[in-house]
């Protein structure tokens, strides 16, 4: 078992100028892990039983305990950001999986 981390930001990241909450939502966010010591799940893994952290949180926020306990035992995980931008657009219907010639 291992803390599972994003590779890098995703293309919607809470922490970039593309993120799809307003400053007033990432405010609130931000806030609520604050309060409760958690991490932000990054919402390309919403829907699965997947618990990914957020790159941009980890890289800017300060870890929770859950994370320090993770790091101090080399259990941080980094996973392909790039995997799971593919299985969130295939959950929408934006997959690339078209057969050839559409």
């Amino acid at each position: 078992m291992s803390f599972k981390v994003m590779d890098r930001r995703c293309d919607e990241c809470l922490f970039s100028d593309d993120k799809i909450v307003s400053p007033e939502r990432k405010a609130d966010v931000l806030a609520n892990c604050a309060v409760n010591d958690n991490h932000f799940t990054c919402h390309k893994v919403h829907g699965t039983n997947e618990d990914v952290c957020c790159r941009g949180f980890y890289d800017t926020q300060p870890p929770c305990q859950l994370t320090r306990i993770a790091q101090r035992l080399n259990m941080v995980e980094f996973v392909s950001t790039d995997e799971w931008e593919e299985k969130f657009r295939a959950t929408l219907g934006r997959g690339n999986d078209e057969p050839e010639g559409r």
